[in-house]
């Protein structure tokens, strides 16, 4: 125990002696060993709450949903809504690598979700697998997805090869060289990892590597299906109100006037940059969309991967 330890050490026991007394002080002379640990995290390591502010804007500036920041009870995940972290990242050896792996396992968290790692039509897929096979596609899925961040974030890209290199870690244990080709080629998809499983499972999976935490399934379902039904109702609501605001006719009538009018068809594409944005139009009159719609829009086709036409209908009366 270095000085500076063994003075707080100190202060820390006679505080606990004036404040609860001689039971709870003896209990902290008993527990050195975790004193020392609980000091050498906080010399070298990174704790969430100090550098939350700093990562909010950083996420919040990648493409897609708005997603929040939690602290987990162990290592890190997401369930597409947020993403959670230990409370203080202590793995390398100062405080300097331990923000770069806390910031790039922040980014490829992010990208599992913006690139469709646990998107709506995979997670029935998914939850038939077993342990192992899980493990195995998220280890496919790394390879897809640092492939994507070398093309989209190179920068943060380097940052992840320079922690795997400090660690001494194999890149991509037990994956040939034609199956990696196959899954960093621009254009993979998560589907094609989730395919590729059989070229793999037979062997035991790798180690996850350190920023890609791991994969909780059943909180992913919990969240996505609670946020499709939300975001449909809201996203039709909100074409309701764009169309009035517009001037377009809130419902295009049937020839046959016995039937009931049906409400506003929206038409939607996407511009071609890779970056969710969408025009809408209705009979081929497009219009500008409102950015909260956007990023309804964005946060829809990652569950989905495209917009399904039944969100583009207008909400009609009664359904608001």
């Amino acid at each position: 125990m270095d000085e500076d330890t063994l003075r707080d050490w100190t202060f820390h026991t006679m505080d606990q002696y004036d404040r609860l007394g001689l039971n709870h002080a003896a209990r902290i002379l008993d527990e050195a060993d975790r004193f020392i640990g609980m000091a050498q995290d906080k010399a070298t390591g990174v704790i969430l709450g100090e550098y939350k502010a700093i990562l909010l804007p950083f996420l919040r500036g990648l493409s897609g949903r708005t997603l929040d920041i939690e602290s987990s009870d162990a290592l890190a995940y997401t369930d597409t809504g947020k993403l959670y972290f230990p409370a203080v990242t202590t793995l390398l050896q100062n405080k300097n690598r331990n923000f770069k792996l806390l910031k790039t396992t922040l980014t490829f968290l992010w990208a599992q979700i913006r690139y469709g790692s646990f998107s709506m039509n995979l997670l029935p897929d998914l939850k038939a697998l077993t342990a192992d096979e899980l493990q195995w596609y998220g280890a496919l899925e790394a390879q897809r997805l640092m492939a994507i961040l070398s093309r989209e974030l190179p920068g943060l890209f380097r940052q992840m090869n320079e922690i795997i290199d400090q660690l001494n870690l194999a890149r991509h244990k037990g994956i040939s060289t034609k199956l990696l080709k196959k899954l960093t080629l621009p254009g993979a998809a998560a589907r094609d990892s989730l395919v590729s499983l059989d070229k793999v499972k037979l062997n035991p999976p790798p180690p996850a590597l350190p920023f890609q935490g791991e994969i909780r399934l059943g909180e992913i379902e919990q969240m996505v299906l609670a946020r499709t039904e939300r975001e449909k109702a809201y996203l039709r609501v909100r074409l309701a109100e764009l169309a009035e605001e517009q001037g377009i006719a809130s419902q295009s009538f049937n020839t046959n006037w016995e039937k009931e009018p049906e409400n506003t068809k929206f038409e939607l594409s996407e511009n071609q940059n890779g970056n969710f944005e969408f025009e809408l139009s209705v009979e081929a009159e497009a219009f500008g969309i409102p950015e909260d719609i956007q990023t309804l829009l964005s946060s829809i086709q990652m569950d989905f991967g495209e917009v399904p036409d039944e969100h583009l209908v207008a909400a009609g009366p009664g359904e608001y």
